[in-house]
């Protein structure tokens, strides 16, 4: 398991190690993990003490966009482009997000472009609690994939109008 915290207090912002992230005392404080081993569901579940439903859907093998609320918090499961070179054929990789008061967690098996961007803005000290956060993350991801999106539809109206030329 791998992974980094970062918190936020009185306008100062500082990257520490994710065991130290749980002790910290901050206005907002994110703890970001990569991986996909049992140690981060233990890790989540033991250590940061959260729900079992909410470490269930951290660390779920397979996942889909979602939103939803739970007990103080939300859940949520984004899509974004990874890093990493896909061999199975999905380029697509998740981020599992767990928001609450001035808390968030989130959870990739794959690095996940959009993450970088969002270090950029948090140690920038552009993100202050949890909506910005998935503010920042939802604008990270929706900018890497929009080229890709429109080239997509542009591929699709260029095929569409074959078809039409063809009736």
């Amino acid at each position: 398991m791998s992974g980094f915290g970062y918190r936020f207090t009185g306008g100062e912002v500082e990257r520490v190690p994710v065991k130290a992230a749980l002790a910290c005392t901050a206005d907002f404080v994110w703890v970001h993990l990569t991986s996909n081993e049992a140690e981060a569901q233990a890790w989540l579940r033991d250590a940061a003490k959260l729900d079992e439903y909410v470490v269930d859907a951290l660390t779920a093998t397979e996942t889909r966009p979602r939103c939803e609320a739970f007990a103080d918090g939300a859940l949520l499961n984004l899509r974004g482009r990874s890093t990493e070179e896909v061999t199975s054929g999905d380029a697509l990789a998740s981020v599992r997000i767990w928001a609450i008061k001035g808390r968030v967690y989130s959870v990739t098996r794959r690095a996940l472009i959009g993450i970088a961007e969002v270090e950029k803005e948090m140690e920038a000290g552009e993100i202050v609690d949890p909506g910005d956060f998935i503010a920042a993350v939802s604008t990270a991801i929706t900018t890497d994939l929009d080229p890709h999106v429109a080239d997509l539809g542009d591929e699709l109206d260029d095929c569409e109008e074959r078809l039409d030329a063809n009736r």
